[in-house]
């Protein structure tokens, strides 16, 4: 198999995450893809705790050595799915991508990752 056909290419519409086509707990990995193209897989096995603060519009996941933290709207779904294990990809979104979102779509405008 060629080496291209392990990128992880943008999606042609932004979405802020992407499930497992079973949405069930086997996903072994979660990426984290920034704006810039830089991305960070993780394990769900090394999920420790997973935080949702609806006022703060923030989601933090910690991960053995390191801290995810997201920030946007609407991340109710995310945090359900993320904590269900079913996440396969979270997606930072670009600000036009965000501004042509409808106001009820969940959307991470900040994605950050660092070491715990």
């Amino acid at each position: 198999m060629p080496l291209d056909a392990f990128t992880l290419p943008r999606p042609a519409a932004y979405h802020a995450f992407g499930v497992s086509p079973t949405f069930d707990a086997n996903v072994p990995m979660v990426t984290f893809r920034q704006k810039t193209g830089r991305c960070v897989a993780l394990t769900y096995f090394s999920l420790a705790r997973a935080d949702y603060d609806p006022s703060l519009q923030a989601v933090e996941l910690a991960f053995g050595g390191a801290v995810v933290e997201l920030r946007g709207r609407n991340l109710e779904s995310l945090f359900a799915a993320l904590s269900a294990h079913a996440v396969v990809t979270v997606d930072e979104a670009t600000a036009p991508e965000a501004a042509l979102l409808p106001a009820g779509a969940c959307v991470v405008e900040r994605l950050a990752v660092r070491a715990e």
